[in-house]
């Protein structure tokens, strides 16, 4: 084993661990902890979010890291949903109930483009949803745990839709078969839960100023409306003491909304495109340009040039910041390079906040870079509102050094010179301005 280690990076993944019970996956850790520790060997333990926090809570000792995948936010639903060509519309309450249905789950997503949304435009479910994870109660836990409040949450509201209403009690039996059903009846959770059950029962439970709406000009009226939702309305918990009833009723809100949307002279659906353009769709302004990470992908097979630039932007479109194009070429000498060759990166945010630069090359003889498809790339990003900056040629000496006399330049030549020198994140920063 340690030879092979000399050459190779050994990875163990052990998957299905859902299947064992708290006690099992600590015995399985504990008998092994040899190779866990002391191998050299990374060794990855997929489970479901309630046993990576029981590993996380009392096995700290033998694990390196926790990564948690947890669900989309109601921005990160938007872009998905429309990356893969499930339309989200300019309506809000059902945008919202299209969320609610899916969870911010990756997998309801798919099937939900399969048998269609199924949007129900008269609930209040989806909103509730939202709203709750825009209080300063969940905003303020640690992300695990704000995953499992959303699954409580997420469980109430769909009980809550089948019986129309619960009384207190039969609120609090709802809750301790969730924890019982769930594993997590420890101090921690029986105190959060307490304290969630206090706020809402006393109508305490507070929209947070900085959540989703805290990038629009008129924040203030969407933080009154929506408080006047968890506060005023009957819906969490009226006079007879009833839990959340009459979900499917929606009056007052449309009442309250429309009153909303005439006092800062608004449409429904510029309010809602709004909303998109800062999760960040067709070229979104909010603060996708300011952001450290960005990683450059080195293995893309780009043979294609241009066709392969179009693909990627096609498949990617709500996630694209912005194209780069340069002409590299040789000052003199050599007929080869006389003419520029066409290259340019594409420049992605994923889901993740990642930004990613795609890069695309190619040779001058390559039939996707002659200079009519070159224009035809061109009209395709306008008419797709992608921005794109294209690099002056008039300073020849510019490209010198990937151009030395007699060399056989590469496109890995030409993409090493832009990051030696910083050009990467330079025409990033020119495609914001563009």
């Amino acid at each position: 084993m340690k030879k092979i280690q000399q050459e190779f990076k050994i990875i163990i993944v052990i998957d299905e661990l859902d299947k064992l019970n708290n006690i099992e996956i600590g015995q399985l850790v504990e008998s092994n902890k040899m190779l866990f520790l002391d191998s050299r060997i990374t060794i990855l333990l997929i489970m479901d979010l309630i046993k990576g926090m029981y590993l996380k809570g009392n096995l700290t000792e033998y694990i390196n890291d926790f990564i948690l995948y947890r669900s989309f936010n109601f921005y990160e639903y938007i872009i998905k949903s429309e990356n893969i060509g499930n339309s989200t519309g300019y309506n809000l309450l059902p945008l919202l109930n299209d969320y609610y249905i899916s969870r911010g789950n990756n997998r309801e997503l798919t099937y939900m483009k399969v048998r269609g949304n199924g949007r129900n435009i008269k609930s209040l479910c989806g909103i509730i949803y939202f709203l709750f994870q825009n209080t300063d109660f969940y905003m303020e836990l640690p992300e695990e745990y704000q995953e499992v409040f959303r699954m409580f949450w997420g469980k109430l509201l769909e009980a809550l839709q089948l019986l129309k209403g619960m009384s207190l009690h039969e609120y609090n039996e709802f809750s301790k078969e969730f924890i019982a059903n769930n594993g997590i009846d420890n101090v921690t959770f029986r105190v959060l839960f307490k304290r969630f059950n206090d706020l809402v029962f006393e109508k305490k439970l507070r929209i947070a100023d900085y959540g989703f709406y805290s990038y629009f000009d008129n924040r203030e009226g969407i933080v009154r409306l929506f408080q006047k939702i968890i506060t005023e309305y009957g819906i969490f918990v009226n006079e007879e003491g009833y839990f959340l009833q009459d979900l499917n009723e929606n009056r007052e809100f449309r009442s309250d909304f429309a009153h909303f949307l005439q006092e800062f002279d608004v449409k429904e659906e510029q309010f809602v495109q709004s909303i998109k353009r800062n999760a960040g769709l067709k070229g979104g302004d909010y603060c996708v340009f300011h952001h450290p990470q960005l990683r450059i992908l080195r293995d893309e097979d780009v043979s294609q040039g241009v066709y392969h630039a179009l693909r990627i932007i096609r498949n990617l479109r709500n996630e694209i910041l912005g194209v780069v194009l340069f002409y590299p070429f040789r000052r003199k000498g050599g007929e080869w390079y006389e003419k520029p060759l066409r290259n340019g990166f594409i420049y992605r945010k994923n889901n993740y906040g990642e930004i990613i630069c795609y890069p695309y090359v190619g040779h001058i003889g390559l039939h996707s870079h002659k200079p009519q498809e070159l224009e035809n790339f061109k009209e395709f990003l306008n008419e797709e509102k992608v921005p794109f900056y294209e690099v002056p040629d008039d300073k020849e000496e510019f490209w010198d050094e990937c151009f030395e006399e007699g060399r056989n330049v590469k496109s890995k030549d030409i993409l090493d010179f832009c990051e030696r020198y910083g050009y990467v994140e330079k025409w990033l920063y020119e495609i914001s301005r563009a």
